[in-house]
């Protein structure tokens, strides 16, 4: 993986180009055998809580520009939700991605 995603500090958590995405990513070339990226991976995982925003029994997560909360599939809280969801199990990372390799 390029070492583009292994950075400490990411702007936003989406899940298409943000830390879930780096992360989703990684956990990629990682199940690919292109690379040994489960350190980093575990990392952006547990950084995913610097994002979160409480409310009530949940969380949202701010969206594109952090301007708004976000609960929907591209730039919110579904999207991280379902990104460290299969990065903690062996469920397919994002829909089609099998098939890109």
């Amino acid at each position: 993986a390029g070492r583009s995603a292994h950075v400490g500090i990411v702007g936003e958590p989406r899940p298409l180009n943000g830390r879930a995405g780096l992360m989703t990513a990684l956990e990629h070339a990682h199940r690919s055998k292109v690379a040994d990226t489960r350190a980093m991976t575990s990392r952006h995982l547990a950084y995913l809580n610097w994002y979160l925003v409480r409310r009530g029994a949940g969380a949202l997560v701010p969206g594109r520009g952090l301007r708004r909360l976000s609960g929907d599939l591209a730039t919110g809280a579904a999207g991280v939700l379902v990104a460290a969801g299969a990065v903690r199990s062996s469920s397919p990372l994002l829909p089609g991605l099998e098939s890109l390799v």
